[in-house]
């Protein structure tokens, strides 16, 4: 069967076009034979990628090319998403970070992993900068990283932007400790999370939370039988959404939530300029923080020890100290630290509290930040369900990291961590009385 026949009826294959590996003293080798497997981890809460290539060598590669940890790998794969469509290509620049497992099967053979990142990677790791930055947020990243870091990884900044004017004096950090300082420091009106990543088919994407959970889902996933109820898809299309399995964590402990700071918080204020020291507490439910569905997992009927939730600020507190009179005639981003530092913490925390990872075939449309529809059945017989949907773990979800992998005959899979911040609790009581 050829590569063409595989695209267009098999939506679990994908080609590794070509692997060039090259050494120190500029010598090439394709060493794309030599491929038995290629793992790729993105995530949004890991600035770039994490390549991991299987080697199975009969051909004495480490010694032939010297191969010491001085090499770089262009890597380019294929993949078509309707068996109808163009084929996508993505390519990347790595350099080999460690070869993290050796084996040898028999006397004329060897098998390793080799643990590769872009050169974008490396760069934003080990150089330095020590200068002045003026501006937005997102502006000084995007200035930083497109002028002064980049090598053929572009950066799209997707949606809403960061809000306001800071002046920074940049310590002589690495340029990936200063974007994840700059991403701490980012912030807008609703107090959005802001993430910077990389995905295997696309670039660098910086983006908020808040524009993420915003976006249209890309398609419904079911966990079903193979015989999908859904006589209009084609096979291939039920293929490539086709839950193969799931594990979940649910996490519904207001336990860890208040220890967290995912429910409520208390903010000390030290005004350096007016001499005053204020408190304000926060809580959740009254935040205004955006989330997937209509209610937060923690309700406000909620009570501990016939306390509500108001009476419980201390779990987590934040110390700020701030200059009020800073930034005459402009925004003052200092004085809505302590708000802002609050909403972030309760919209990050509480991004964990429904996850599933799942398996589906591989779609490169899929990749951290995408937003997707998952559809589980109730967990009883369907004779007693009218409704064979269960209302808690379906629902809409971002994803949050993907496991690329791919085997060398052409198998592509991906396993998915996928979350959700909150829930449609209403729609599940009615239905629960409607089975009653």
């Amino acid at each position: 069967m050829s590569d063409d026949v595989r695209k267009e009826l098999l939506p679990g294959y994908a080609k590794i076009e070509e692997a060039i590996l090259t050494n120190f003293q500029g010598e090439t080798v394709d060493i794309t034979e030599l491929i038995s497997d290629v793992t790729v981890r993105e995530s949004l809460y890991s600035m770039f990628c994490v390549f991991e290539i299987i080697i199975v060598d009969g051909v004495a590669l480490l010694e032939k090319f010297a191969i010491t940890g001085n090499e770089k790998i262009k890597i380019r794969i294929s993949k078509r998403n309707s068996s109808s469509g163009e084929d996508i290509d993505t390519t990347k620049y790595l350099v080999l970070t460690g070869i993290q497992e050796y084996a040898r099967i028999i006397n004329q053979s060897q098998v390793y992993k080799i643990q590769a990142v872009s050169e974008t990677a490396m760069n934003c790791s080990i150089a330095r900068t020590s200068k002045t930055v003026e501006g937005p947020i997102s502006k000084i990243i995007n200035d930083l990283y497109s002028n002064e870091v980049q090598f053929n990884l572009p950066l799209t900044s997707d949606g809403e932007q960061t809000q306001g004017n800071y002046k920074i004096i940049l310590p002589n950090y690495t340029y990936t400790d200063i974007f994840s300082m700059l991403l701490n420091k980012a912030q807008n009106s609703s107090g959005s999370v802001f993430f910077m990543f990389e995905t295997l088919w696309g670039d660098m994407t910086l983006t908020s939370y808040k524009e993420m959970i915003g976006q249209d889902t890309l398609d419904k996933y079911r966990l079903t039988d193979f015989e999908s109820s859904n006589k209009r898809k084609s096979e291939y299309d039920k293929l490539r959404t086709k839950i193969r399995n799931l594990s979940s964590n649910l996490g519904v402990s207001h336990f860890d939530g208040f220890k967290k700071g995912g429910l409520a918080s208390r903010v000390f204020v030290n005004d350096m300029a007016t001499k005053t020291f204020t408190q304000t507490d926060y809580d959740l439910l009254s935040s205004g923080n955006s989330k997937l569905s209509k209610d937060f997992l923690l309700a406000e009927e909620y009570t501990v020890a016939n306390k509500p939730l108001q009476d419980f600020k201390q779990p987590k507190t934040f110390m700020v100290n701030q200059n009020s009179l800073a930034f005459q005639g402009q925004e003052n981003l200092q004085n809505r630290v302590g708000d802002s530092i609050a909403k972030k913490r309760f919209q990050y925390e509480n991004q964990f509290a429904v996850s599933h990872n799942i398996t589906v075939t591989g779609d490169t449309r899929l990749r951290a930040g995408t937003m997707i529809e998952v559809e589980l059945p109730t967990a009883t017989d369907p004779t007693f369900a009218p409704v064979n949907r269960d209302e808690y773990l379906s629902g809409k979800y971002f994803i949050s990291s993907v496991t690329h992998s791919f085997g060398a005959a052409g198998s592509y899979n991906e396993t998915l961590t996928i979350r959700k911040d909150s829930i449609d609790r209403q729609t599940m009581l009615t239905k629960n009385k409607d089975l009653k």
